[in-house]
């Protein structure tokens, strides 16, 4: 990207433009942000008619010492020379800035496989149906516990499946564990089973 201002010293400005007339001086500053700008001034009077006005050709004789001629067309050089100051300090900061940030990838940490199995855990939890997601051991024995504490508490009722689908739902809510119909089918069994064990 090209850089989009140059540096004005004030006091090297006045010194240079001593006795210069304001005429002169205001196109000179025109010229020097249009180079900076665009590069070489076009080596064509018709240009510089159309850019500096009906008197171009007096500013520009006025002016012309103060430009070199090249095969591009008219460079200033101490104009040119903060150009390759810019470029040069812009080149050192961004070698300083990719050196820096490969010093700070060297230190940084790297991953246990804890970590990796559970951003991996995460990831498939995220991409994956919730009737398929693994659930651990512990979520799923409070899956059962609700469901032994319901069906213990409606033993005595004829409740059909949907009645008893609500009385889940709301105590899973309260528990704040998400109803999930595969798992909840699980853990009805497992209660049952536990009960029909603690029966014999």
């Amino acid at each position: 990207m090209k850089p989009p201002a140059f540096q004005f010293y004030a006091r090297d400005w006045l010194s240079s433009t001593l006795g210069m007339p304001w005429d002169v001086a205001g196109v000179y500053i025109h010229l020097l942000a249009w180079s900076w700008d665009n590069g070489p001034l076009p080596n064509d009077p018709k240009w510089r008619a159309r850019i500096i006005g009906a008197d171009a050709q007096r500013l520009w004789t006025a002016l012309k010492p103060r430009w070199n001629r090249t095969k591009k067309g008219y460079i200033n050089p101490r104009l040119e020379h903060q150009r390759e100051q810019q470029a040069t300090f812009r080149a050192r900061s961004e070698k300083g800035a990719a050196a820096r940030w490969q010093a700070s990838r060297k230190q940084m940490p790297k991953r246990s496989s804890a970590s990796a199995s559970a951003s991996a855990s995460s990831s498939l939890d995220q991409n994956t149906p919730a009737a398929q997601r693994p659930v651990s051991a512990l979520t799923f024995k409070t899956y059962v516990a609700i469901a032994s504490r319901v069906l213990k508490q409606t033993a005595d009722l004829d409740l059909d499946g949907g009645t008893l689908a609500e009385e889940l739902k709301r105590e899973y809510a309260k528990a704040r564990i998400p109803y999930d119909a595969t798992v909840v089918a699980k853990a009805i069994e497992a209660a049952q089973h536990g009960r029909v064990r603690r029966r014999a």
